[in-house]
């Protein structure tokens, strides 16, 4: 039989464990936004033509996708994206996500987007299907 003073036991520690959890969702992970911001750091000097032309000399016709809330391949009209995906394959580009942390993360991103766009449209020469 369940007593008020047992449930009162019971409520305590389960209320504690809903303040915790909950509190944890309300954290920044300044490490993971670091982390972002130093994978895309290389885009400072990068060139995506001859990025591109690079691996098209190693017969490398995949495309830059971005991991935003789905597959997203700049400079591709979203109706063939998964047609390009699956006759050419993607490359996903490491520290894009679709949680922007800032104004210095949102640049990088916007300049990670310009890159893949630049990128892919060398490609798109290559393998067009």
């Amino acid at each position: 039989m369940i007593t008020p003073s047992s449930c009162h036991s019971f409520i305590s520690p389960l209320l504690l464990m809903l303040l915790l959890v909950a509190g944890n969702g309300c954290t920044t992970n300044t490490v993971t936004m670091n982390d972002n911001s130093q994978q895309l750091a290389w885009l400072h000097n990068a060139n995506p033509q001859a990025d591109a032309q690079a691996a098209l000399e190693k017969n490398d016709y995949r495309f830059m996708a971005m991991a935003l809330r789905g597959v997203v391949i700049p400079g591709v009209e979203q109706s063939r994206s998964l047609q390009i995906e699956l006759r050419c394959g993607v490359i996903m580009m490491e520290g894009v996500s679709d949680t922007v942390r800032g104004e210095k993360q949102l640049g990088l991103m916007k300049q990670a987007h310009e890159y893949a766009a630049k990128y892919n449209t060398v490609i798109l020469q290559r393998c067009n299907p």
